[in-house]
Order: C-alpha cells, then sequence, then structure tokens
C-alpha cells in the first residue's frame, strides 16, 4: 500500500533516466569485442536506506553544483539525496532540503518525478506527477547550495485528471526552443508544460481519452522536432509534431499493454528507435525507426525476460559504441510461496537492434509473496561514481530505500590493448584515454535532405553538464575548385544526461548557391564539429560528415 492507496496494477509507472550515454560515439563507431555490460549483483555501494516512506520513482541531477550526479526519489515522499566521499569507495549521502512535511496534503503521493531547469536560472529543478497533478519544486540555492523550496505555483492540474490509474513525466526541449518543457501522461491522456518564459509555463492537451502510463520523448520522423512516444495498455504510438506545435497520434507501433518505453539509436544509425516492455508476452519489444515524416517503424525479434517486465532503461554501459537496455522484472522460483524476487536484467546490444542478456541478474529486493506484478517502478542511470561507466539507480515500491548498483564493465581502450576504466571501442579516435571529458554523444543521419528552414540536423548530449558548441562547413564539389559555404554556429549549455536537437542552418544569403548545386545534383556534402567542455574545461570531441540531398517540392 502506497500512501494509504493500492496500485491500480502492480507493474511500473516509468523508467526515469539521468543519463543518455557517456563517451563519444557517432554513427559510424565500430563495436568493440568484450563481456558485455556488468554490475553488483546486489545493489550495495552508493545505497540509500531507512527512509520514512515508501519509493516509487528516481532520477538523477547535479543539484547542488558539484558535478556529482545526486538522487531524486518520489513516493509517499519526495527526497533529494546529495552523494558525497571518494569515488573509489562508497558513498555517503546526505539529504538536500526536502523532508517529509513538504507532501503538500491533497497529493497523496507522487509517481513519478524529472530533473530539470524550470525557472529560468540555470539550476536544475524537481517536477513531480501523481494525482494531485504536476507540481515545480524550485532549486533556489546560490551555486552548490542544498536547498529546495515547493514553488507556490502548480504547472498542470488538468480539470478531469481524477482517476485511477499511473502518471509519468518526461523533461525536454519539446517546442525545439532552449527552455526545458515538459510532457505528462495519466489515466486519461497527455498533456504538454511549455516553458514560455523564465518560470511560466502554458499547458495544452495532446492526447485525452486513453488510459497512459509512460512517456519518452525524441525525433522520430527526422524533421528535427521533438515528437512523443506513449504507452499503456493500449499499446505503444508516437504522436508527431507539426510547425505549429501540434501532435497527431501514429498508429500502435507496439500492441499493449505496454508498461514502459524508452528511445535509443539501437540500430546503429541516427534515427530514433524505441523499446517496449509488454507484462502480458514477457519480452521486450523493439522497433527500429526509419526516420520518415510518419514515424514508422521496423520489427525486429523481441528480447524474452523472466515474468512481467516492467522499467526499461537504455545507455552504451560497455562503452563499446552500441546502446544496451536494462529492464526490471519478476523472478519466480521453484517455490513461489518464498522464492519471489524482483531483479533487473542488463540486456546487451548487438548494435542491429537485437539483445541479449548480459551477465547474471541484479537482485534488487525480495518480494512479498504471493506476488503476481514486479514491484521495480522505475530505473534511472547516472555516473554516481565518476569513473565514465553509467551506474543503475533503482526505485522499489516496497522499499523504503534508494537503490545503486555500480558498473564493473571491463572496458576497451582504443586498439584493443587491454582494459581501462574510461576509454572507448578499439580504433575509435574519438574516444579521449588521457582525460574523462563530459561524456559527449553527437549523432545524426548520414543521409539528409537540406532545407533552409531546419538545415542539418543533428543530436548532443552529455553525461556531466557541459557546453556544447557545434560548427561546420558545407563543401560543393570536389577539388580545389569546390565551394564552402559555412554553417551557422551553435552552442547549447546543456544538464546532465540532456540530449537535444541541434539545427544548423546555412546562412541565407548563401542559401541560393546551396539550392543550386543540389537542384544540379551536384556533390554536396558536410562536415560538423561537436565539441562538449565541462564545468572543469575538459572537452570532448567529434566529426561528422553528411551527404547532402534536397527535399522534394512540399516537404518543407
Amino acid at each position: 500500500m502506497l500512501g494509504g492507496r493500492a496500485p491500480a496494477r502492480p507493474r511500473p509507472t516509468r523508467a526515469a533516466i539521468a543519463v543518455v550515454a557517456l563517451g563519444v560515439a557517432t554513427w559510424a563507431a565500430a563495436p568493440a569485442v568484450g563481456a558485455g555490460p556488468e554490475f553488483t549483483t546486489v545493489p550495495a555501494d552508493y545505497s540509500i536506506t531507512g527512509l520514512s516512506g515508501q519509493t516509487r520513482a528516481i532520477a538523477a541531477g547535479d543539484l547542488t553544483g558539484d558535478a556529482r550526479p545526486d538522487l531524486t526519489l518520489a513516493g509517499t515522499s519526495l527526497w533529494a539525496l546529495r552523494v558525497t566521499g571518494d569515488p573509489a569507495s562508497p558513498g555517503v549521502t546526505l539529504p538536500v532540503a526536502l523532508t517529509d512535511d513538504q507532501l503538500p496534503p491533497d497529493d497523496p503521493y507522487y509517481d513519478d518525478v524529472a530533473v530539470a531547469e524550470l525557472s529560468g536560472d540555470a539550476r536544475p529543478d524537481v517536477a513531480t506527477v501523481g494525482p494531485g497533478g504536476v507540481r515545480r519544486w524550485v532549486n533556489s540555492g546560490p551555486g552548490g547550495s542544498e536547498t529546495l523550496v515547493p514553488s507556490d505555483t502548480r504547472l498542470l492540474i488538468p480539470a478531469a485528471a481524477g482517476g485511477d490509474g499511473e502518471w509519468a513525466i518526461a523533461a525536454g526541449l519539446i517546442d525545439t526552443g532552449e527552455r526545458t518543457d515538459i510532457a505528462v501522461v495519466g489515466p486519461l491522456g497527455g498533456w504538454v508544460i511549455r516553458q514560455t518564459g523564465a518560470g511560466s509555463f502554458s499547458a495544452q492537451a495532446f492526447l485525452s481519452g486513453t488510459d497512459l502510463e509512460d512517456v519518452a520523448l525524441g525525433d522520430f520522423s527526422g524533421d528535427g522536432r521533438t515528437d512523443i512516444a506513449v504507452a499503456g495498455d493500449g499499446g505503444a504510438r508516437v504522436l508527431t509534431q507539426s510547425g505549429t506545435f501540434s501532435f497527431t497520434a501514429r498508429p500502435v507501433v507496439v500492441p499493449g499493454p505496454v508498461a514502459s518505453i524508452v528511445a535509443g539509436h539501437f540500430d546503429g544509425d541516427a534515427t530514433l528507435d524505441l523499446a517496449a516492455s509488454r507484462p502480458g508476452a514477457d519480452e521486450i519489444a523493439v522497433r527500429l525507426g526509419r526516420g520518415d515524416a510518419v514515424a514508422t517503424f521496423d520489427t525486429v525479434a523481441a528480447a524474452q525476460l523472466a515474468e512481467n517486465p516492467g522499467p526499461l532503461a537504455t545507455a552504451d554501459f560497455d562503452r563499446n559504441g552500441t546502446a544496451d537496455l536494462v529492464a526490471g522484472h519478476l523472478h519466480v522460483g521453484p517455490n513461489p510461496d518464498n522464492d519471489v524476487r524482483d531483479q533487473a536484467t542488463v540486456l546487451a546490444g548487438a548494435g542491429n537492434g537485437t539483445f541479449a542478456a548480459s551477465g547474471p541478474p541484479i537482485e534488487v529486493a525480495a518480494g512479498a509473496a504471493p506476488q503476481t506484478g514486479n514491484t521495480v517502478r522505475s530505473i534511472a542511470v547516472a555516473d554516481v561514481d565518476l569513473d565514465t561507466r553509467p551506474d543503475l539507480l533503482f526505485a522499489d515500491s516496497e522499499l523504503s530505500a534508494a537503490l545503486v548498483s555500480r558498473n564493473t564493465s571491463t572496458i576497451l581502450p582504443p586498439g584493443g590493448n587491454g582494459p581501462g576504466p574510461g576509454n572507448g571501442p578499439p580504433g575509435n579516435p574519438s574516444f579521449s584515454t588521457a582525460r574523462r571529458g563530459p561524456g559527449l554523444l553527437a549523432s545524426a543521419a548520414p543521409l539528409q535532405r537540406l532545407t533552409l528552414r531546419f538545415g542539418i540536423r543533428l543530436r548532443a548530449g552529455c553525461a556531466l553538464a557541459c557546453r556544447v558548441v557545434a560548427s561546420g562547413k558545407i563543401k560543393i564539389g570536389s577539388g580545389r575548385r569546390a565551394t564552402r559555404v559555412p554553417l551557422k554556429r551553435v552552442k547549447r549549455l546543456l544538464r546532465p544526461g540532456q540530449t537535444i536537437p541541434i539545427a544548423m542552418k546555412v546562412p541565407r544569403r548563401r542559401w541560393p548557391t546551396v539550392a543550386r548545386a543540389l537542384a544540379r545534383r551536384s556533390p554536396v556534402t558536410a562536415t560538423v564539429v561537436v565539441v562538449g567542455t565541462d564545468r572543469q574545461g575538459v572537452k570532448d570531441a567529434t566529426t561528422l560528415v553528411f551527404e547532402l540531398r534536397s527535399r522534394p517540392v512540399g516537404r518543407g
């Protein structure tokens, strides 16, 4: 029972993702040959027990400005925990000024939590969602202080938001601006909450009349706009965004019921893919995106799991250039009366959209027999011990704890000269072995349709807080007579784990030159250099090369 109320169904609300990837990878990165992702099988180091309530969701973000991810948990209360201590040994956790008495009296519990900058002051804030609506918690401390206070303003209280069910939240740049927006889904539909100014918001519904349990953001249609993927009893589908900030629901891509979804690059190209957990089928379904205007997907073989798979998360856990998955699920032994456990299985990506279990399952918690569904509600990913390998964070609704499983994967250095933490795949010069860096990830489609409005589209993110600068040139023709047109330089400040779309536009006065070359089908290529710099000034960089074509008439 959570807050005196039993959950509607014994499966998770959502997988909170705090770190998308670590290290530098492009669409052409070659996978390393190694043992695959490995984690401590019993969460212990940095784990926090004895919280005064039960947890339903977990997220990570640097709330205190010390370049280390802090933990935020939500459930029957709200907690923010600062991780301190020597990264080489189990750390110490301290509360970050969030206490039980800050649970509003009309909010029986929180279903989900996100960490994002929501007040215009460049400090990460906290957003929660539950039956009482969406609430913002403002990080009011200057610099590295440890103070969070609840905002006086709710971002959204849907008029018909009542009803029994699960809620989920996702934060990102939905309207292609520089301010973070929020998408929430619940028992009666989904809403987008746009940040229209520093700390001001506007809410609109994007889907109604359906029972939803999870939400993920990403550019599934390849047009540079952020789309919304949702999941619930009716399955998983994508709503593509148009230029007027409206959303069109596309056909179901994974049949329901679906408990959790994540977006990632699972087949090595720059188009975004989708993974969904299906409790009724005991499987993780993977769909590979085509990147077309209507966001269609190709089906690959599903990964089979133990009973009742729930929350998902994704990252390149072993730093070999391919995305991996982790899923929480139930394990029932030969004697279901005393052998029921909540586990998490790490699935190593093969780089073609298929996955296989890697290492023994992680024992999250002992279940309460008889148990029909797993109680792992949320999984987050963050480099807690600062060894450049993303660790796993769990929230289990049967526990009063935050659980951290450290990443012990063997990482191969460039050239394959033996293991070394923080190094990348063999033969990939983009990885740095001499310094840690912000953990930059940049990707783009190698063949793009160029328009004046959107220019060249790519995605970039950092594991740590960083400044991303993208610069480049378009080359028309070949040899000494080739014409070079500089692209507009783009600068962005990213919070830890944030991945954003970037549009590098052609200067309007140079567009006729490029347009004529595209019309003549002359060879047109572009080279873009993406540099990520962390707060200590350490840089990661990668170079992306594209072939450009013109977009057909009527397509933008």
